[in-house]
C-alpha cells in the first residue's frame, strides 16, 4: 500500500518527497475538487469509449487490453492538466 497524506497537513509536501524517494509513489488526498473529479470521470469513460469504438471490443479483449486506458493525452487535455496542477509542480520541482 502507498503511503497517504492529506494536502491539509502543512507536511504534506515533504512527506510526499520521502515517500516517492523510498516507496517510489505516494497518494496526497485532498487535491481535487468534486467538480474536476466528475469532469477527469467524465473524461476516462469517453476515452474507453473511443478506444472501443477505434480498437474495437474483440481485438481489446484478446489483447487482453479491455479497460485498459492508455494514452489519455491524446483524447482529451483535462489529463495533461493534471501535471500542472500546483501541487504536482511542487513535488516536481
Amino acid at each position: 500500500m502507498l503511503p497517504t497524506t492529506s494536502k491539509n497537513d502543512p507536511d504534506w509536501l515533504s512527506q510526499t518527497q520521502e515517500a516517492l524517494r523510498y516507496s517510489g509513489g505516494a497518494i496526497v488526498t485532498d487535491v481535487l475538487t468534486r467538480e474536476l473529479c466528475e469532469r477527469i470521470r467524465s473524461a476516462m469513460y469517453a476515452v474507453q469509449d473511443r478506444t472501443v469504438k477505434e480498437l474495437g471490443r474483440e481485438r481489446l479483449a484478446r489483447a487482453p487490453e479491455l479497460g485498459v486506458l492508455r494514452i489519455m493525452v491524446d483524447y482529451d487535455p483535462i489529463f495533461l492538466d493534471l501535471l500542472a496542477l500546483p501541487e504536482m509542480l511542487a513535488i516536481i520541482d
